[in-house]
């Protein structure tokens, strides 16, 4: 950009990695029946999605790709109607008490509208389960007076089909409400990992059969593209077990499924968006609709299109540093550069100093082999999220035709502070790395700061890596930063490569 001076400095110099799995408790049960099929309305994956979901929202968790939600109510009027039970959930950051010091208090986190596979566990304990969801539009209240951002309605899939000794053959469907209720009880927080869009259609007021057709469509959905997923080398847990591990006993009893009470009001001429109980908002309790806090940044070149949220740049009562809460300038020329020259693919790449993410996400996006974005805990929250739902892949059909599914993303996020003895413990963890990042990092830094940062990237470059420096020129900071660089080839055994404007 012609009106914010840019310089790119590149350096070279002249591990292996591992996920251990995390350990599940058992939990106090909470008591689950099974169910038979009656009728048409029964979404459900087969019994195994259990494990993907685990081993996925295993993976996205250790990758610090986690986020948190609030129970905030149980099953709506509409859903009611056609024999199922739900729970509406709030979706927010990780906060301080998700190990991260000094961050600000949680905010809603809103995901593009549509259908989504998620995976749901009480707050850090136990074992997830699969879980559908709808995500509405993020505009106006919903019908008890709530604003919707940040709200998913979910049907947990974890209820056996079938009688005793077959369920391992066989499906899941949604926990009844009783269940529910018991194990993620009203206002609970609860862990949530999302793990891939499969639709572009809202529920938003549809009841009776389109509401039925809507949530079949999106368990199907959620179906195929978990069967492309393979188990990652463990031994396959009976349902039982996995059940058990998520907080809930399999009874030997079989119910039958909740009745249809939609079905009435259709045979005697009920219109498809209505439903027995209809769709009325409810204002007696309205929420004063708040401004949201983060606002969306699209990036676009080329073939690269992504979008991650920043902070606004004034909250009222809020002071302090908010730099890595914004996307500046220098990190979208920065993005360009990478995805014009041929730097990324197949590489390790460590983004430090990363903010919202952006240049690191790009990098993901042109093809690097793992990226990894860092900051200090105050920035983690808005960059846990911004990685969590560019990462997500999005298997929505366009047009009818399904895209071809893309591999599992390998993003990670993790908190780092500069200096020797943080970056060789960070070694130990992550290993070095292809391709370091530097967007904005230097700029008037105390001689301490930026000499840590030097020993940072000693520690953590591969030999024969490379370095890359986007530095904007401005308020005679090249002057007071000029040390840095002139003695960053000796100091972190560096060979200075090029220099670009």
């Amino acid at each position: 950009q012609s009106c914010h001076p840019l310089a790119l400095a590149a350096f070279g110099r002249a591990g292996p990695f591992w996920m251990a799995a995390l350990p599940s408790r058992l939990l106090a049960s909470v008591r689950v029946t099974r169910t038979t099929v009656v009728g048409g309305f029964c979404p459900s994956l087969p019994a195994d999605a259990l494990q993907k979901v685990q081993q996925l929202a295993q993976t996205r968790e250790a990758d610090g790709l986690k986020l948190r939600g609030h129970v905030l109510n149980f099953t709506t009027p509409a859903v009611r109607d056609i024999g199922g039970a739900s729970l509406c959930i709030r979706l927010e950051e990780p906060s301080a008490e998700c190990g991260y010091p000094g961050a600000p208090e949680a905010r809603h986190v809103a995901l593009r509208e549509g259908g989504y596979l998620l995976a749901l566990r009480g707050a850090d304990e136990g074992n997830f389960l699969p879980a559908i969801a709808g995500v509405p539009f993020r505009q106006g209240l919903d019908r008890t007076g709530r604003s919707r951002v940040g709200l998913a309605e979910c049907m947990v899939l974890a209820r056996p089909l079938g009688e005793e000794g077959q369920e391992d053959e066989g499906r899941v469907t949604f926990l009844h409400e009783p269940a529910l209720q018991g194990w993620l009880p009203l206002g609970t927080t609860l862990d949530v990992v999302v793990l891939a869009r499969v639709s572009d259609f809202l529920l938003s007021f549809n009841a009776g059969t389109w509401l039925r057709i809507r949530i079949s469509e999106i368990a199907n959905a959620c179906g195929r593209w978990l069967a492309t997923i393979s188990p990652d080398g463990v031994d396959v847990l009976p349902l039982q077990s996995s059940l058990q591990l998520a907080g809930l006993e399999l009874s030997k009893e079989v119910e039958p499924p909740p009745s249809d009470a939609s079905e009435l009001w259709h045979f005697w001429g009920g219109g498809g968006n209505t439903g027995m109980s209809g769709q009325v908002t409810l204002l007696d309790t309205a929420e004063t609709l708040q401004e949201e806090e983060t606002i969306p940044f699209q990036f676009s070149h080329k073939d690269i299109k992504l979008e991650v949220n920043q902070r606004r740049a004034a909250r009222p009562g809020v002071q302090g540093d908010i730099t890595g809460d914004l996307v500046w300038p220098t990190a979208v020329a920065f993005s360009r550069y990478l995805c014009d020259v041929p730097l990324v693919a197949g590489c390790r790449v460590l983004d430090l100093s990363a903010g919202t993410g952006l240049v690191g996400l790009v990098a993901h996006r042109l093809g690097a082999q793992s990226v990894t974005l860092t900051d200090v805990p105050r920035v983690m929250p808005l960059l846990a999220r911004n990685a969590a739902l560019a990462s997500v892949p999005d298997v929505a059909k366009v047009n009818g035709v399904a895209p071809v599914v893309p591999p599992m993303p390998n993003v990670q996020v993790r908190s780092l502070f500069w200096g020797e003895a943080e970056a060789k413990k960070f070694l130990e963890q992550h290993g070095p790395f292809d391709l370091i990042l530097c967007c904005e990092v230097v700029y008037q830094l105390p001689q301490q700061v930026w000499e840590a940062l030097q020993q940072t990237l000693r520690q953590l470059l591969v030999p024969g890596g490379r370095v890359v420096f986007a530095y904007q020129h401005r308020d005679g900071a090249e002057v007071t930063d000029a040390v840095f660089f002139q003695t960053l080839e000796q100091a972190a055994n560096l060979r200075f490569d090029q220099e670009e404007s």
